[in-house]
């Protein structure tokens, strides 16, 4: 099958980024034809380039007609549908929030919706989308590349925040607590992001995470406390995934504001265990090879059900102006991410010098804050 897959920016690695490049390689595993179009390419795209993936800036450089178009991006799946009127389409929604993630305001003859989760999949209907067309696939991940190194340790020595959104005050809670049980503690993400995050992941007993990061780290065979900018939604075991998965594993589900006494009374439930049991849930709910045919199910559907009809889309010229769009629409993402971060050290730096400034006279150090 010749898959055309749409994304906004391939520049860094991140969720949907992260998605994009586990279906590649699992596509072209199973002897797929993949074309990606992405306005903005980097890191990611690189590694796409890789799997075997033809790497492209715009729809005019796609070799043929596609059999499915798979679009990220309501702007890329409207550029794509001006460019492709007469293909099935497929699109694909990661989450509630982000603009480009809502589903596209115009009619484009979409003949099937991907949601991440029941989450996302109630937000689609609530804007308009039909119910019949939506189909519910959570992320799968790649476990050739997720997987266990070694076990956990039966006392948690290393923790490991992954996370590309946490807050400063939840980043607090959660030093607090380990800087309390003597739990080294890891950041990945939160300033930017990185490629080998398996590396990480596997030398850290515990995981902070959310979305994405809660599988990878499930497939690692690491103790998963989902907890972010959104919440706590607690531990993860075979009890609990349900419920949380139906939130994407982001927080949504509880919500939960701790203490980092309250996260300490947590963690003094870690056990050991957990990471075998979530390495077979991983393995059981999200192996890319289990997913694979579900989507491509999918795929069949849309073929099945497309039927071509006259739009009211306009012309190529206005294409090109759309992915000029998307690029300048990545760049100011770019821009208030980086003024996030620096805002965000700000902000760190500020309650550094606070604690010290109440500290005790004995107990400062002459230098003052690190």
């Amino acid at each position: 099958m010749n898959v055309l897959l749409t994304h906004l920016h391939l520049d860094y690695p991140a969720g949907s980024e992260t998605y994009t490049y586990t279906l590649v390689g699992a596509l072209r595993r199973h002897g797929h034809q993949v074309q990606v179009v992405s306005p903005i390419r980097g890191l990611m795209a690189e590694h796409l380039y890789g799997l075997g993936a033809r790497m492209l800036d715009s729809f005019e450089a796609v070799e043929g007609v596609p059999d499915v178009l798979h679009c990220q991006h309501n702007i890329m799946a409207m550029a794509a549908r001006i460019r492709f009127p007469d293909t099935p389409m497929v699109y694909h929604s990661h989450g509630t929030v982000p603009l480009p993630e809502q589903p596209p305001s115009v009619d484009l003859n979409i003949q099937r919706v991907v949601a991440v989760s029941r989450l996302v999949e109630g937000h689609l209907v609530d804007r308009g989308v039909s119910p019949e067309t939506i189909r519910v696939l959570e992320n799968p991940v790649d476990v050739r590349r997720f997987f266990a190194r070694a076990p956990i340790n039966a006392r948690p020595q290393r923790a490991l925040i992954l996370s590309a959104k946490m807050d400063p005050d939840t980043r607090d809670v959660i030093e607090t607590a380990c800087r309390h049980l003597d739990i080294a503690l890891e950041v990945v993400g939160i300033d930017g992001s990185v490629w080998e995050v398996e590396d990480y992941i596997n030398r850290a007993d515990i995981v902070f995470s959310l979305g994405r990061g809660v599988i990878e780290a499930m497939a690692c065979g690491r103790a998963v406390f989902v907890y972010d900018v959104h919440g706590a939604d607690g531990w993860l075991t075979p009890d609990s995934i349900d419920e949380i998965a139906r939130f994407n594993f982001s927080g949504k589900r509880y919500r939960r504001q701790l203490t980092p006494d309250e996260l300490v009374g947590e963690l003094k439930r870690y056990d050991p265990g957990m990471g075998e049991e979530n390495r077979r849930l991983a393995h059981e709910r999200y192996d890319v090879d289990r997913y694979l045919p579900r989507l491509l199910e999918v795929y069949g559907e849309a073929r099945e059900a497309f039927q071509p009809r006259s739009l009211l889309l306009p012309g190529q010229e206005v294409e090109v102006a759309l992915m000029a769009l998307a690029a300048r629409i990545v760049e100011k993402q770019n821009e208030i991410r980086e003024l996030r971060s620096r805002l965000a050290e700000r902000d760190r730096r500020l309650r550094e010098l606070e604690k010290w400034a109440q500290a005790p006279r004995s107990g400062r150090s002459l230098g003052g804050p690190a």
